[in-house]
């Protein structure tokens, strides 16, 4: 049985003994050994910890309203709903340490009580930490840096005690190592780089923003020695690759990063890897978990940030998950049991947050299973949903996994735009009245959550060469720090301000339009801004209808690079992206996850799109989004609405062969791109596009009113929802008149993401 919550704190009101109780569970280990690692897996341990609020005298951050890092929080419930109720885990296996918990002592005493002492080979052990990490710096020897996770009580060092109380990542590698399982998975979703700073644009730093000097406390320096010398008894390695998967959220030099969105914050690692997790099934190969995961946290923000895998089964990218998904995919859970009222609770982890952001009542979810039961959206807190049946009185079990099957959008959104804290008091005034008159809402970074961000722009881009997870199958895996060397501080250059204004990707990665000129006055800037905005509203439009987690056609999107980046005859892949649908409801074999290579674009490429329909229906296509330049583009598959252009089972080329492809503008940007298909023509947008009807298209046609063509698929999208849905009753009276509705089995929105590096 594993311990309580209460247990591990009384057993954790002291530092641990360390020849005592850990010593027994290392010698234990010790004898275990020689035993077969392989054999079948008898149980599932987890030890989730999240920690959001630190105090300043340890986090060296000034407090922050609703605590500095909320979604450590919410990455605790997404692991524990994930492995519960997809990877078959019981609640009693896993024991969470949350803000006054996660003390120095209770992590390491709930570390070998729980895992220590219980696992046994074969056995899956899961190990997350969200919260803050930092350089540590050495009080004797200024070079040396050790990587550090702070714990609760990780009280920064002062001239009277000049200790630092963190938990040393040494120390932790070292309670991995003692685990008598090789099939782990410890996940660090906080970052070792101390920037400066604890805002990256509206997303927070996961990290000290200042390396402290100090010296390590006594108990963390003894454990560490302790760990070593029963290891080394053992005849076990101290160094080399960890056992099973070691994650961390970014790589040296870049900050691990907390997203916000609307009534939820998370990190972007943690909703990445487990959202992807919900629709993962069995034999699904690390690599594609990986790669999906890195693509993901891109998609998400923007953001610079390059998960790392090492460990064991990060040299080998074809091996299996080392978790074992439910058969079937998912989008949720039912939590609870119905009350007086028959209201339910509905988890909706699989969701993207981007669609979740604006989910609205009415919204349906339909439970899996031989008789599936429709479940009315009545209100959202956070990633659970307040759900009732359709039918009165039908039979819904909690841990019932659950599937999105209509999504309902207002049709009036805003657009919100952060101000970043590099503008003076000055700047915000005079952006605030001229972002004011343009009907966009405002916010100061870090506070709440933002559509895009409006700042300086730096005149040093920073960039790292790290191994990322979008390097596999054939990762270079780092080599594991022996825990006797301290890690070396990796040099970067500062990105100082050019004084030139631009609009930014929550991550502060900039777009690629252009905004200001030298010296100009940000009201300036900010008028001549105004028609882009109409491409960004537009551009959230389609973002919201982003289902490849649930959409039950199964398409495929792939870019294709043809121009003189190539180094091969064939196309070279650039980005995929694909549906995750219902086996049994395809006629074909059932496509692998969506993954994307990562790689960036030369300016000078030909680039083209390959689509693929694997379902049993046919089906209309639009390609819509802002192309390197921040230019609003369009171009339809097909300007015939009685004619689909992609059947079932067949691929087109996008533009159509054997006409070539774009060639990449010689302009520094991230592209993003949405390709929307349905069961049903997209006869308002083509009526709305400057293009003849029966023309064969072969440009992207550039919009100069991308927000009423994005309206004009959300409408096509909708009308597609009344076209013989017999399932959803009397449409459209069952639906609010103020919303777009969009039944997943019409259709389906791959977002796409691709950077362009200019040339000389």
């Amino acid at each position: 049985m594993g311990l309580t919550r209460r247990e591990f704190l009384q057993r954790s009101s002291g530092a641990i003994a360390i020849g005592g109780a850990l010593g027994s569970g290392l010698w234990a280990w010790g004898d275990r050994a020689g035993q077969v690692l392989a054999a079948p897996t008898s149980r599932k341990l987890a030890l989730l910890i999240g920690i959001s609020q630190y105090p300043e005298a340890v986090s060296d951050i000034p407090p922050v309203k609703g605590g500095l890092l909320p979604g450590a929080l919410t990455d605790v419930e997404m692991q524990r709903q994930v492995l519960q109720h997809r990877f078959g885990f019981q609640p009693a296996d896993m024991v969470t340490l949350t803000d006054e918990q996660a003390t120095w002592a209770g992590i390491t005493e709930a570390f070998q009580a729980h895992l220590l002492e219980q696992a046994k080979p074969g056995d899956v052990v899961v190990v997350h930490i969200s919260g803050l990490g930092s350089r540590v710096r050495s009080a004797t020897d200024p070079e040396q840096l050790w990587d550090s996770i702070v714990p609760i009580d990780g009280g920064l060092p002062t001239s009277d005690r000049p200790l630092i109380a963190d938990l040393t990542r040494a120390t932790l590698e070292q309670l991995v190592r003692s685990l008598p399982t090789s099939q782990v998975v410890t996940l660090l979703d906080l970052g070792f780089s101390n920037l400066g700073t604890s805002l990256q644009g509206n997303l927070r730093i996961r990290a000290r923003p200042n390396a402290p000097t100090g010296d390590l406390h006594p108990q963390d320096l003894a454990l560490q020695e302790s760990l070593g010398d029963r290891l080394r008894a053992a005849k076990a390695t101290l160094s080399g690759p960890l056992p099973g998967l070691f994650l961390t959220a970014a790589a040296s030099g870049q900050a691990a990063l907390e997203g916000r969105w609307s009534g939820f914050s998370a990190g972007l690692l943690t909703y990445a890897l487990t959202q992807y997790l919900w629709d993962a099934t069995v034999g699904t190969a690390l690599s594609t978990v990986l790669t999906q995961t890195s693509s993901s946290i891109k998609r998400l923000s923007g953001a610079n940030q390059e998960p790392q895998a090492n460990g064991t089964l990060s040299r080998d990218g074809t091996s299996a998950y080392p978790l074992v998904p439910a058969e079937a995919g998912a989008d949720g859970v039912i939590l609870v049991a119905p009350d007086s009222a028959r209201t339910l609770r509905l988890w909706a982890g699989g969701l993207p947050p981007s669609a979740l952001s604006a989910y609205s009542p009415g919204s349906l979810w339909e439970t899996l299973g031989s008789a599936p039961q429709l479940l009315r959206v009545q209100g959202r807190d956070g990633l659970t949903l307040k759900v009732l049946p359709v039918i009165e009185g039908a039979s819904v079990e909690p841990g019932q996994p659950v599937q999105e099957r209509v999504r309902l959008l207002p049709r009036s959104v805003g657009l919100t735009i952060a101000l970043d804290s590099s503008l003076d008091r000055i700047e915000r005034v005079d952006a605030t009245s001229a972002f004011t008159a343009a009907k966009v809402s405002l916010v100061n970074a870090g506070e709440q959550s933002a559509d895009y961000l409006f700042g300086k722009r730096r005149a040093v881009e920073t960039t790292v060469a790290a191994v990322s997870l979008s390097e596999l199958p054939n990762p270079a895996v780092q080599t594991d720090v022996p825990p006797s060397q301290p890690v070396l501080e990796m040099p970067s250059s500062p990105a100082s301000l050019d004084g030139k204004y631009g609009l930014f990707y929550p991550g502060c990665v900039p777009l690629g339009i252009e905004l200001s000129t030298a010296d100009e006055a940000v009201k300036t800037a900010v008028n001549r801004l105004t028609p882009q905005l109409r491409s960004l509203f537009a551009m959230k439009l389609l973002r919201l209808t982003v289902n490849a987690s649930s959409s039950r056609l199964s398409v495929r999107a792939i870019l294709e690079q043809m121009g003189p980046g190539s180094t091969t005859a064939r196309p070279l892949p650039i980005v995929q992206q694909e549906t995750v649908s219902i086996p049994n409801r395809l006629s074909s074999k059932r496509l692998g996850a969506a993954v994307e290579s990562g790689a960036s674009v030369p300016a000078g490429s030909t680039l083209r799109y390959r689509l693929q329909n694997a379902g049993d229906q046919p089906l209309y296509g639009m390609l819509m989004g802002l192309d390197n330049t921040g230019q609003a583009i369009a171009l339809p598959l097909s300007t015939s609405t009685e004619q689909p252009p992609l059947l079932p089972g067949s691929s087109l080329a996008l533009p159509a062969e054997p006409f070539p492809g774009w060639v990449v503008p010689n302009v520094p940007g991230l592209a993003e791109i949405f390709l929307i298909f349905s069961v049903a023509p997209f006869s308002q947008t083509l009526a709305g596009l400057p293009i003849a009807p029966g023309a064969t298209p072969r440009q992207a046609i550039a919009l100069s009113n991308p927000l009423d063509v994005a309206q004009s698929i959300l409408q096509d999208l909708h009308d597609a929802t009344s076209i013989n849905s017999p399932s959803l009753g009397n449409f459209p009276s069952n639906f609010p008149g103020g919303s777009y509705a969009l039944d997943v089995t019409r259709w389906a929105t791959l977002h796409l993401m691709y950077r362009v590096e200019a040339t000389a």
